[in-house]
């Protein structure tokens, strides 16, 4: 082998430690025509003190709907989930404003309840009951202690994750249904929104937002949003956001 080659050679294993003799060899055959055997080559890694240095391995953990995560991390960018909390926890300040506890903290018909607090079947034949059960939302919110639903004592952080699991439920589910949260698929939620999110806690909150009466409020919220969002990146585009609201089907 000759000089020039000798420093190519030194050249390359000091430049790439990492580099294997019969990589090397194949490297030099290919680029050069240069002809070595790996036996030189490891010669001359001991003359030089270029000994081969292994490379770590690099350990990659496979996460299932790891992907939703990039859905996660736009939402939070754009700060849409911050609207929605804002519009929230305004609509809980002004219910907090206009409605008083009830004096019974106790709870509605005691009597109508077993020892554990559920409802027992007298419950069900209460003629308060049986005349409001379906009645419109306008109507039983009248009756209703909104003081005692959970999204009046619920914290900032866990507002904007129940939030996000609702904004992933088109992702998550085949139609949008809450009860398609306790599928498979639902699972993604975990990785979304940080908490694995089943179908009962989503209906519940779905439930008390529509005692809330706060949709209305919404819609004008994405509304605003959305408009102030693209206006900043074109302010003579005159975007419309427009909604279709089926009332009689149950998100």
């Amino acid at each position: 082998i000759k000089h020039e080659e000798v420093k190519l050679v030194q050249g390359a294993l000091a430049y790439n430690r990492n580099l294997t003799s019969q990589s090397l060899q194949e490297e030099l055959q290919n680029q050069w025509e240069i002809k070595v055997s790996q036996r030189r080559i490891d010669q001359l890694r001991q003359q030089f003190n270029l000994t081969r240095i292994k490379s770590k391995t690099i350990k990659q953990e496979t996460l299932q709907f790891a992907g939703i995560e990039i859905f996660s991390a736009l939402a939070q960018h754009v700060g849409i989930l911050d609207h929605w909390n804002r519009t929230i926890q305004q609509r809980l300040q002004e219910v907090t404003k206009t409605q008083s506890e009830k004096a019974n903290r106790g709870g509605d018909h005691i009597r109508a309840r077993h020892r554990d607090g559920t409802f027992s079947p007298r419950y069900n034949r209460l003629a308060s009951v049986r005349h409001t059960k379906f009645a419109s939302i306008t109507d039983k919110v009248k009756n209703k202690d909104l003081f005692r639903l959970s999204i009046s004592k619920i914290k900032a952080n866990n507002l904007s994750r129940k939030n996000l699991a609702v904004l992933f439920l088109p992702l998550v589910t085949n139609n949008g249904a809450t009860r398609n949260v306790d599928n498979p698929l639902g699972n993604a939620l975990r990785y979304a929104c940080g908490y694995n999110y089943k179908n009962a806690t989503i209906d519940k909150y779905l439930r008390e937002l529509k005692y809330l009466q706060v949709s209305t409020d919404l819609i004008n919220c994405n509304a605003r949003f959305w408009s102030r969002f693209w206006k900043q990146y074109d302010s003579q585009d005159h975007k419309v956001a427009c909604y279709y609201i089926d009332g009689n089907v149950k998100p």
